[in-house]
């Protein structure tokens, strides 16, 4: 007799509790529900190949479904159900009549524990699930090795679930004691050497932060069974990190990176984001808004009624023809494959036209200096800032003076703030120029990201270490000057530094903490 349908002893019995078996939820009903898919999927390698399988089409409360599903529980009637005690429900009948089978319900221990019905779901386990006639679970076959395997089926899961339980209960207790002691000793580590920290818990460690600098911090894992044993590595891997942030060139970040385009430069032109509350911003707007307003003089009535965009046939057409002096392209078409259309002199773009706007290129970034929507262009009007959109027929004659236009305001004289963004733009086309080659040479696994930003440390260079760590570098925009160099001897010290730290480790760079530290 297989192992797995020996009927249960005494002592098994005695071991098993019902209250497992009472409408499991959450975690316990996700245990049950992978239990019996490992079961069946056990009983359907015996079977191999049944008539009784899964059927093609779907289920239907037909009645040639239903006398199939009467035959299965007719038949099931003989089989032996080791341990199970069945009660059988009968649908009423006539005299004379044969009863059929409504419900066959199974008990272990007095608990319902399996129900199978005449109407779907067929296949009810006391811990739910909806099981029809085209689940393999519900073939006379499969039924009749799983019926005698059932009690043992339960006392085996209900076991392994209390184990987990008690697993589970353990883990909070050696939690809670260890919570308080990592406390204390980080306390009494790190104050001794002036660094503030910060403990957060988790399932089975606690997240101890250290803060190395006013924007670098190192995460460390402490399990709760070995965070002692881990205790003394802590200071050693602290002083290697100082000396990595001293030495290093630029911040450095060590952890996983997930998401990354790996081999891709992701650049975003450096625009100027404060340009509304900055007053040479302000007093270039207002200059360029007058200088249009003389050149084109709008219809005053074009304020107060919406203007027809652009069409896709417009734009198409205009794409399509050729203007003296200037290069065209499609730089992006939008889902509805309505086209954008950029315009470029002397090798550099100053001109957008989309659907539903004309953007023009200036030092401090791109700006919409007509536009069709009166929402928009009303309060923009207001603050002197935008033009209403043309009709299409003006745009041939117009964009030849917008080209014009362009060049004269590029002869301008260049303030103190132009002449910095210009500069951070260089270093960002340097960049892009220097680093992605120098990697490829070295056979590295990298992404470079060029963001439109004017932090301290925008620019950001993942380097691929394995499958679970990588080392991030924070560039500025401010120097490009022996930038391969640089690039080069961070990374050897962060190799350095992950290989011969004693104790695993994440560091993190940020230029807005807001992390609630406590201080030694």
């Amino acid at each position: 007799m297989d192992k797995h349908t020996d009927p249960l002893s005494r002592e098994e019995l005695a071991q098993l509790t019902t209250a497992y078996l009472q409408k499991p939820q959450g975690d316990d009903k996700r245990h049950w529900r992978s239990a019996l898919r490992r079961l069946v999927a056990e009983l359907k390698e015996q079977l191999q190949s049944t008539e009784q399988g899964r059927r093609s089409r779907a289920y239907r409360n037909s009645g040639e479904d239903l006398e199939r599903t009467g035959c299965i529980l007719k038949a099931l009637l003989d089989c032996a159900a080791t341990d199970l005690e069945l009660k059988v429900f009968y649908y009423p009948a006539s005299k004379g009549e044969e009863r059929q089978i409504k419900r066959m319900d199974y008990r272990l221990a007095g608990q319902l524990v399996l129900r199978l019905s005449h109407y779907g779901p067929h296949f009810r386990p006391f811990f739910g699930g909806s099981y029809t006639q085209d689940d393999l679970i519900f073939s006379l076959d499969l039924l009749q090795l799983l019926l005698p395997r059932y009690a043992r089926f339960c006392l085996e899961g209900a076991l392994a679930l209390g184990e987990k339980k008690h697993e589970k209960v353990k883990e909070e207790k050696i939690r809670n004691v260890a919570t308080g002691s990592v406390g204390v000793m980080a306390q009494s580590l790190l104050a001794a050497k002036g660094y503030a920290h910060h403990l957060s818990s988790e399932q089975k460690s606690e997240v101890l932060q250290v803060r190395l600098s006013e924007r670098q911090r190192a995460e460390f894992r402490l399990p709760y069974s070995s965070f002692v044993q881990k205790a003394g590595h802590l200071l050693p891997t602290l002083d290697m990190l100082e000396n990595l942030l001293r030495e290093s060139p630029f911040p450095v970040g060590v952890g996983y990176i997930r998401q990354i385009s790996w081999g891709n430069t992701q650049h975003r032109e450096l625009s100027y984001h404060e340009g509304d509350n900055n007053p040479t911003i302000q007093g270039h707007q207002l200059e360029t808004f007058k200088r249009l307003e003389e050149l084109f003089q709008p219809n005053p009535m074009s304020y107060l009624r919406y203007l027809p965009r652009y069409t896709k046939e417009q734009l198409d057409q205009l794409a399509g023809q050729t203007l003296p002096g200037l290069e065209q392209s499609v730089e992006s078409r939008s889902y509805r494959g309505v086209p954008t259309i950029a315009y470029s002199q002397q090798g550099e773009c100053f001109l957008r036209v989309t659907e539903d706007s004309i953007r023009l290129r200036s030092w401090y970034g791109w700006r919409i200096i007509m536009s069709y929507d009166p929402r928009s262009y009303r309060f923009m009007h207001s603050k002197q800032q935008v033009l209403p959109l043309p009709p299409f027929e003006w745009l041939q004659e117009m964009i030849p003076r917008l080209a014009n236009f362009a060049l004269e305001r590029a002869r301008l004289p260049i303030s103190p703030l132009q002449q910095d963004i210009q500069h951070r733009r260089h270093v960002q086309q340097e960049l892009k120029r220097i680093i992605p080659p120098m990697m490829e040479a070295a056979g590295e696994k990298y992404a470079l990201e060029l963001p439109d930003s004017w932090a301290d440390y925008p620019a950001r260079l993942h380097v691929y270490v394995n499958t679970r760590r990588a080392i991030t570098l924070h560039i500025s925009y401010t120097q490009a000057d022996g930038i391969a160099e640089r690039v080069e001897q961070a990374l050897q010290l962060a190799r350095s530094t992950m290989a011969k730290a004693p104790m695993a480790f994440q560091l993190h760079y940020s230029e807005s903490d807001k992390t609630i530290w406590t201080e030694p």
